[in-house]
């Protein structure tokens, strides 16, 4: 019985050539792919990996999911699994980065009135955020819990292709109220427009009344000089802003959807 398998004769190549510069400009290229190829080259010039086991560990791949996967996706399943084999990292290293499997909770923390501060997104939560649930404007906010709507089956944790039908996955969700001003620089509303938002619990954290009283004067004065600011700038010119939904769209458009290939080479690079 034949095996059919993958010959990667696009990692035909050597060391000299490797480290050479490249024809097709820089900045046609996504920054993660730019950062894989300098983590290759920094590895094969300490002497940590060579071009024969780059290419062994990318003709490694099945050939169903190699004909899905970019040149540098292909690098950089290579290099992890190189990586972890050789000792240079182990599996909790790119869990610190990559983002370790979610937890399944029934209990609640929080109760109405508790206030919460959304977290800010990072290299571990960019892989397990959910999908459309916690809005990328409200990290780092804080605001009260409005009302406790139960505990749910976790959709972030299925968006990944959890669909393990014996395994459960549950976690408490709040609706969490956040003042509008709060929430956007400038804002032109009422003093008390409010925002309510569903947010699952291990996207908030605990806010004592000493934090929320610190943060408020922090707020004052930061708003104190902005305004002082502005009014400054404007005597020389007017400024022209674009919406922030263009804004928002044109960085998706440019950047495409992240691939989970991606977001392991994130965590390589930083780890």
């Amino acid at each position: 019985m034949s095996v059919e398998r993958v010959t990667d004769v696009a990692s035909n190549a050597n060391e000299e050539d490797l480290l050479k510069s490249i024809d097709r400009p820089v900045d046609e290229y996504a920054y993660w792919e730019q950062q894989i190829d300098a983590v290759l080259c920094t590895l094969v010039k300490k002497g940590l990996m060579n071009l024969h086991q780059l290419r062994h560990g990318v003709e490694s791949i099945d050939k169903p999911l190699y004909n899905k996967l970019s040149y540098y996706e292909r690098w950089t399943i290579s290099i992890a699994k190189h990586c972890l084999e050789s000792g240079l990292l182990t599996q909790n290293d790119l869990n610190q980065t990559y983002g370790s499997p979610l937890c399944s909770t029934d209990e609640q923390l929080f109760h109405v009135g508790d206030y919460v501060r959304v977290q800010h997104e990072n290299y571990a939560t960019r892989w397990i955020k959910p999908h459309l649930r916690t809005p990328g404007y409200i990290y780092g906010k804080t605001g009260v819990i409005e009302k406790f709507c139960g505990v749910f089956q976790n959709p972030e944790y299925y968006a990944y292709e959890n669909n393990d039908a014996n395994q459960e996955h549950r976690q408490p969700l709040y609706r969490v109220r956040f003042n509008q001003k709060d929430v956007w620089n400038d804002y032109q509303g009422n003093d008390n427009d409010t925002i309510d938002i569903e947010i699952y619990q291990h996207w908030l954290l605990p806010v004592s009344k000493s934090d929320l009283t610190d943060e408020k004067k922090e707020e004052h004065l930061h708003r104190h000089h902005h305004h002082h600011h502005d009014h400054h700038e404007d005597e020389h010119h007017d400024h022209v802003h674009e919406e922030r939904n263009i804004i928002e769209q044109r960085a998706i458009d440019r950047e495409g959807n992240p691939s989970s290939i991606q977001h392991l080479a994130e965590s390589l690079i930083n780890s």
